[in-house]
């Protein structure tokens, strides 16, 4: 039987140092360390370690892009363009202007909204493939007015980034993968 908790019941603390393993955590600070200091020989390292695949040149590059564009079905394009749409409908709304409030003893009071110039995406790949992340990360990046959208995603066991994950970033508009 499951027991509801009252929140005053609950020690957060106590329950996260529970869940997490002290080891887990040791070993995340030595992978983000080494990465720190050895750039992409780091990485390479992980990604052969852990996706059991090499990989020279972690850019995807303009023609890969293309590539994968034309390798998918049309009716796919079409869905994904059609999601596009529905997800920028739903996030334009969210977007807020500034506010400004001039007082008459002049003070100014107020919001400034303004947009991250760079961001940097992760979409789950390799044995499961989610071009749904794709759109609904992108997209609301795009409205908020970022203009350099980054995007990671671990490779097949053949090196590659999913197709159907390049045609969700080709037409959701990442500028880097």
């Amino acid at each position: 039987m499951i027991r509801i908790k009252h929140i005053d019941e609950i020690n957060l603390k106590q329950s996260l140092s529970e869940t997490i393993d002290a080891n887990l955590i040791k070993d995340v600070a030595a992978i983000i360390e080494n990465v720190k200091y050895n750039g992409d020989s780091a990485l390479r390292e992980y990604t052969e370690k852990f996706d059991g695949v090499y990989i020279d040149d972690f850019e995807v590059s303009d023609s890969e892009m293309d590539e994968a564009l034309n390798s998918v079905e049309e009716e796919f394009i079409a869905v994904l363009k059609k999601a596009k749409e529905n997800i920028y409908k739903f996030h334009e709304k969210q977007k807020r202007d500034d506010l400004i409030i001039f007082e008459e003893d002049g003070k100014i009071l107020g919001e400034k909204f303004t947009p991250i110039e760079r961001v940097g995406l992760y979409v789950p790949g390799g044995t499961a493939v989610y071009p749904s992340s794709v759109l609904m990360t992108v997209i609301p990046a795009k409205i908020a007015g970022c203009a350099n959208i980054s995007m990671v995603s671990p490779p097949d066991k053949k090196g590659n980034i999913s197709p159907l994950i390049l045609a969700a970033a080709n037409i959701s508009g990442v500028s880097k993968v």
